[in-house]
């Protein structure tokens, strides 16, 4: 008995959904800018992301103060003059703004509205000159060594990491800030912002002149990483 004709004989149904399915297939889709089939692959939901992050951020403005991370200062000095520099789930955009201040060429993005429109509002009253937009990092694409600079500050996603490496020049940089997992301390807390040690250090594999500078931060263990791309 073959496969097909034991198909038709119990049921012509499965067959006719096979041929549509199978046509269906063939057919052009453009995922990225269909919303249920994103979530369908990566099981979150961006207007439910975004609504999230939104409350958020009307209820704690300024909730990571609008002070730049110290020890992007601290390395900054180290990035080429007006390069290139993307600046990935900004926030309310403290350390974009920080350097654009600087006289980088600042691109940076966050899903949140409200966070948007705080960092666009704090870059007219600074009379700052940088691009900022609101997006989903899941769904975005980016264009293979573009950046001379990549700043990813709490927020620890290692698929968008491996996609943000490949955005980097060769010798470009690469900067990692989080609150470091100690035991199980904050194992409850949420896993983008709170990352292991090993973890981290992973991401930074390949890389030259990794730099770690691990400190106390408002009672908290942190880490900024800086490494270099080949």
């Amino acid at each position: 008995m073959t496969f097909r004709p034991f198909l038709i004989q119990r049921s012509p149904q499965i067959l006719i959904w096979g041929i549509v399915w199978a046509f269906a297939t063939l057919l052009p889709v453009s995922c990225p800018a269909d919303e249920n089939a994103f979530e369908s692959i990566t099981g979150e939901n961006p207007k439910e992301d975004r609504a999230r992050w939104d409350g958020f951020y009307k209820s704690h403005p300024a909730a990571y103060g609008k002070s730049p991370v110290k020890v992007l200062t601290d390395v900054a000095g180290q990035f080429k003059k007006g390069a290139k520099i993307f600046v990935p789930a900004m926030g309310e955009g403290r350390n974009a703004l920080y350097l654009a201040e600087k006289g980088f060429d600042v691109t940076a993005v966050d899903i949140s509205e409200v966070a948007v429109e705080s960092a666009r509002a704090e870059a007219k009253k600074r009379r700052l000159s940088l691009k900022i937009e609101i997006g989903d990092l899941l769904s975005k694409e980016f264009k293979p060594n573009d950046y001379d600079v990549v700043i990813l500050s709490l927020f620890f996603r290692t698929s968008i990491l491996d996609r943000l490496k490949k955005s980097l020049k060769s010798g470009g940089f690469l900067f990692v800030y989080n609150e470091l997992k100690v035991g199980n301390r904050n194992s409850n807390q949420d896993a983008d912002i709170v990352v292991s040690e090993s973890d981290l250090k992973a991401a930074f594999l390949g890389f030259k002149s990794v730099q770690i500078n691990k400190y106390t931060e408002n009672g908290k263990p942190v880490i900024g990483i800086l490494g270099q791309k080949p």
